[in-house]
């Protein structure tokens, strides 16, 4: 798990798929209320890693360039995925190290009756207030019906490019900050957040994820190879 820093401050999360590389939602890289992206400003981003705290401890790391999804629209968010290209090598392989590289699932459909665990550092206040814990947070969501999912978000945010993951009737939901966070099954990575409620204890307000299976070429054009 890596968190992506904008000025030292918490931004988004993202997930440490080589010593090298972390992936994230593309939204996460544009300035709010402009259509540019900080690859302009690359100066300002940092990610940190092996900490559970998203302000202190582990390694902090300049970021050199990023790597957008050829086919992302920042109008509907398809293909909400960013790769980072770090400054240097993340210590991996350490026997002290809490660095933990994941490998990402070449499932391109995440059964409805299925799972996720999802990992991040949003706020965890009432109605998704700023101030939230910064310790690493873990959510364990089930798979939301697609279908239902796409009503309530419609059909441009909603693709078969997607998933979507939380509890029916229940308000305890991603929150903010947690774009660009992982959603893991069985060990493996299968989705990044694409977006969620800005509302986070409202009910029926699932979470909606980009299918990391979905982008498998692109990942492996850049040297990453998942798991079948």
């Amino acid at each position: 798990m890596a968190a992506l820093l904008v000025n030292n401050q918490l931004w988004c999360g993202g997930a440490i798929l080589s010593e090298n590389r972390v992936l994230t939602a593309a939204h996460c890289l544009q300035l709010p209320f402009e259509t540019r992206f900080f690859r302009e400003y690359i100066q300002m981003l940092t990610v940190r890693v092996g900490s559970n705290n998203a302000t202190s401890g582990g390694e902090v790391l300049r970021v050199n360039k990023i790597n957008f999804h050829p086919k992302y629209k920042p109008e509907t968010l398809e293909y909400n995925f960013a790769l980072l290209e770090l400054h240097r090598n993340i210590s991996l392989g350490y026997k002290d190290s809490k660095v933990k590289q994941i490998k990402f699932a070449y499932d391109r459909i995440i059964p409805f009756n299925s799972k996720v665990l999802f990992l991040g550092w949003g706020s965890v206040m009432a109605r998704g207030g700023s101030g939230g814990k910064v310790l690493l947070q873990k959510l364990k969501l089930p798979i939301y019906d697609w279908e239902l999912c796409q009503e309530i978000y419609g059909k441009e945010l909603v693709t078969r490019n997607n998933f979507c993951a939380g509890r029916r009737h229940v308000a305890k939901n991603i929150c903010n900050h947690d774009g660009g966070g992982p959603a893991i099954m069985y060990g493996f990575l299968v989705g990044i957040l694409a977006f969620s409620s800005k509302v986070c204890d409202s009910v029926d307000q699932p979470a909606v994820f980009s299918t990391v299976g979905v982008v498998a070429l692109w990942l492996e054009q850049h040297g990453i190879i998942g798991v079948s």
